[in-house]
């Protein structure tokens, strides 16, 4: 259910000389130059025209809404990109891109149709082409016939959130070079009866819930999260205020944190050693403390390290031998769905 990607800018130069700088410029951020990443892009989905105001004043960069005419004015008064919905094609200056088959892999749409519908998108506008799946696992197959993949893994009252967080890594992995989106439960099951089977475990997702995902999402290399939905004629998130707390102070942290977040990803030792042993995993059998490491300052010796609790429980770690971490007392305690940043070196 979405999409999203980054605008397109097409400058115009009369010289010759302007012309080859603009070219060598594009080639070096191509090949990783000196720009910094753009930093992730948050997002709602389902926002009705008359909620654009609204919507932008939770500090969104983007919504999932149509593309008509009416409704990308109506967002460009308002500083608000647009990834669009429907069979018309434009290129507006806020139209992040256009929307494919809405997953695919869960309507058994094979990989082959949706190429046919990529190549069609790509002759009738110069916007990237944005494609949605159920799950993460099914990137794979899917991804080549987009410009910007997204899934929309939705495990509250159903699955272990746990499960989010392994849709999280098997999208990355699968998407490559290629940029992903996240999308993030804030509503519940119950609200759509015709798509699920009855249960008594269906529920609004936790501020906490929302809050992990969100930031499992930024730590997992998204370059978009998105939320669902505003309001889609069944929920509105102005029914939960408590929710939309918890997506503003996600953003915020983000944000405030992008150096942890935006950075590319590299390999260390896992830094880490458990209190209790029965604590290492969690109820999928994944680290239940999962972590992400990137490059900090240069010459500092350190790097920075994300690290989530994955699971429901307090979890008490310290830091493996071999490992110094920046301004920390142990030993660690990681709340349930705890997430911390820490500058660590290895000795």
């Amino acid at each position: 259910m979405m999409e999203a990607t980054p605008p397109h800018l097409n400058p115009r130069r009369s010289l010759a000389f302007d012309g080859f700088k603009l070219f060598l410029s594009a080639a070096l951020l191509l090949l990783g130059g000196c720009h910094s990443p753009r930093p992730i892009q948050f997002g709602f989905y389902s926002v009705p025209k008359a909620d654009l105001t609204a919507v932008r004043e939770l500090g969104v960069d983007f919504v999932v809404g149509t593309k008509t005419k009416e409704y990308l004015d109506a967002a460009k008064q308002l500083n608000l990109q647009v990834i669009g919905t429907g069979s018309k094609f434009h290129n507006h200056s806020v139209l992040l891109g256009n929307y494919l088959s809405d997953e695919p892999d869960l309507l058994g749409i094979s990989p082959a149709q949706i190429a046919i519908e990529y190549r069609n998108a790509k002759k009738k506008s110069l916007k990237p082409v944005f494609l949605n799946l159920s799950s993460g696992f099914s990137v794979e197959m899917y991804s080549p016939y987009c410009d910007v993949v997204t899934f929309d893994w939705y495990p509250i009252g159903w699955q272990p959130i746990e499960t989010f967080y392994s849709n999280l890594r098997a999208a990355r992995l699968a998407s490559g070079r290629k940029p992903f989106y996240a999308i993030i439960q804030a509503f519940d099951w119950s609200r759509y009866p015709t798509l699920v089977p009855p249960s008594s475990l269906y529920r609004v997702p936790t501020p906490s819930e929302v809050k992990a995902m969100t930031i499992w999402a930024a730590m997992s290399g998204a370059k978009g999260i998105m939320f669902y939905p505003y309001r889609d004629g069944k929920t509105a998130i102005s029914d939960t205020p408590e929710l939309i707390t918890a997506i503003q102070e996600s953003i915020e942290f983000i944000r405030t944190n992008e150096e942890f977040f935006g950075q590319s990803r590299v390999w260390e030792a896992y830094p880490f050693s458990f209190e209790k042993l029965s604590d290492r995993y969690n109820e999928i059998s994944d680290p239940s403390i999962a972590i992400k490491y990137s490059h900090a300052a240069a010459g500092k010796g350190f790097h920075r390290l994300v690290a989530a609790n994955t699971t429901n429980r307090e979890i008490i770690v310290r830091p493996a031998p071999g490992f110094e971490i920046e301004s920390v007392n142990e030993p660690i305690v990681f709340a349930p769905l705890e997430v911390k940043l820490f500058k660590i070196r290895k000795l």
